[in-house]
Parts: structure tokens; C-alpha cells; sequence
């Protein structure tokens, strides 16, 4: 049998690199030390597709002018029927802008 310690709660544990019920326990590495030798840092990935503030802006601009808003007058508008709103949205959207 590989040698065993108990450890102050009384718990069988195994020695360092020793086997234990047919189990290599493998020593346990301090995760509190530091590394002895930084080699190099680590930078964050730069985007090559990400755009600047200017080009942020034309594309606002872009959107802005291609999706404008339709020239229909704000209120509520009832109509008594779907083609009478139809109508009424088409006289809105193709008359002359001011």
C-alpha cells in the first residue's frame, strides 16, 4: 500500500506523487506565487472591420437620408375603410415636398 497521511480533520490523504488506491495523485501546484519572469504582454485584438468616429458619423448621415421618415402630418387619422387609409397614405407619400 502507498504511503498516507491523515491530515488535523482526521481525513486519509496521500503524499505528493505517491499512489493511493491505484490513482496517481499528482502535487498540487500554489496558485498564490507569482511567476518568477513575465515574458512579453497580452494585447486585446484590435477589429479591423470596427470604423472610426468620422466614418460613424457619414453612416448615421447615410442611413439617415436613405430611411427617412415618411412626409405624412403627425396626429391620429381615422378612416372608415383600409383602402380609404391606403389612399390617403399614397396622396401623402407621393405629393411634392415642401
Amino acid at each position: 500500500m502507498a504511503a498516507a497521511v491523515r491530515n488535523l480533520n482526521g481525513a486519509l490523504v496521500a503524499l505528493p506523487g505517491k499512489h493511493y488506491c491505484r490513482v496517481a495523485v499528482k502535487p498540487i501546484i500554489n496558485l498564490e506565487e507569482t511567476p518568477a519572469k513575465v515574458v512579453g504582454h497580452r494585447h486585446a485584438p484590435t477589429d479591423g472591420l470596427a470604423a472610426g468616429a468620422a466614418q460613424r458619423i457619414a453612416d448615421a448621415c447615410a442611413w439617415k437620408r436613405a430611411l427617412r421618415t415618411l412626409p405624412v402630418p403627425k396626429g391620429v387619422y381615422r378612416f372608415r375603410t383600409h383602402e380609404e387609409a391606403d389612399e390617403w397614405l399614397w396622396q401623402m407619400v407621393t405629393r411634392p415636398r415642401r
